[in-house]
């Protein structure tokens, strides 16, 4: 990270209370699984990880928590959001991988750049004992675009894919 986060101790706590949210959907099976889903834009990852991933999968996703942040904390904190999301990121993969719980994310790897992090993450988590598995999800494109028009009710992967790879990189360099 290019600057020093400075967190107080309140912060630090309700960040680790979000983070202990999400490691409560977790299961740990052996070996633990890391599941990417990825396609293309309202292509249905997120549905599809509603239906088979809400349960026994930590969701690594920094969509999800920026809804978080943005309903839960002061409109005086909002300057520091971009500081909770990144903090909250790396350490629920680091505190994810260390409790070998089972780990799911969805993304768009729409540029040779996402899926070339997305390939190198898969790598890690593979050599680190997960079974790893990429689930593309597929949609023809007039119904992608249709489901686009329509309007979401979550962050699109479109804009969260940056932000959740290098929450794994950022977790990779400091383990």
């Amino acid at each position: 990270m290019d600057k020093q986060i400075k967190l107080t101790g309140d912060e630090l706590e309700k960040i680790d209370n979000v983070i202990n949210g999400f490691l409560q959907n977790g299961a740990r099976d052996n070996p633990p699984k890391f599941i990417i889903l990825t396609g293309p834009i309202a292509s249905g990852k997120t549905t599809i990880r509603r239906e088979k991933y809400s349960k026994d999968y930590v969701l690594v996703d920094s969509g999800e928590l920026f809804d978080i942040f943005k309903a839960n904390f002061s409109a005086a904190n909002s300057e520091k959001l971009e500081e909770y999301l990144m903090v909250t990121g790396i350490e629920l993969v680091k505190k994810s991988i260390n409790e070998k719980k089972n780990i799911v994310i969805e993304i768009s790897a729409d540029t040779k750049d996402k899926g070339e992090r997305m390939i190198s993450i898969y790598d890690k988590m593979t050599s680190l004992g997960y079974k790893s598995e990429i689930s593309v999800i597929d949609c023809d494109l007039e119904e992608c675009q249709r489901r686009n028009e329509k309007g979401r009710d979550n962050v699109s992967s479109y804009y969260s894919t940056d932000e959740t790879l290098h929450y794994f990189i950022l977790a990779f360099e400091n383990m």
